[in-house]
């Protein structure tokens, strides 16, 4: 599960570098206002480029520094690998819903569905860990 985790968080460092040579910053208020047209209350987002660099760069350390705590054994961090496949496995699927709802590629779509897999992969592997099946 370990090593598992791992190539999950290498992936999401791949996708946060797809989003911003891609623009991803640039097109998320388009799924903004697709969700606001059937979620009146949902916010339309944007971020300057430098905002969502800085967030990226943010989110990966953070998830680097979990690993860490993942690979010392540390007993609330197996808990902390469900919350983050759940959110990455969410997250794949939101992008697949930016290509759905643009019609074409969305930036961050191709690492998207690896973050789907291993989202899904991950999440399995720590739940059969915590039931010790």
């Amino acid at each position: 599960m370990r090593r598992l985790y791992l190539i999950l968080v290498c992936t999401q460092a791949l996708h946060s570098t797809e989003e911003i040579i891609f623009g991803f910053y640039r097109r998320l208020p388009e799924l903004g206002v697709w969700a606001k047209s059937i979620i009146p209350i949902y916010p339309v987002i944007s971020f300057s480029v430098t905002t969502f660099i800085l967030l990226n760069i943010s989110l990966i350390t953070g998830l680097f520094a979990s690993v860490l705590l993942v690979y010392r054994g540390v007993k609330w961090a197996k808990r902390l690998i469900t919350v983050v496949a759940v959110i990455e496995f969410f997250n794949g699927a939101a992008h697949m819903t930016g290509v759905a709802v643009t019609g074409g590629y969305f930036p961050g779509a191709v690492t998207a569905v690896a973050l789907l897999i291993l989202g899904i992969l991950t999440l399995r592997a720590a739940l059969r860990q915590s039931t010790g099946a």
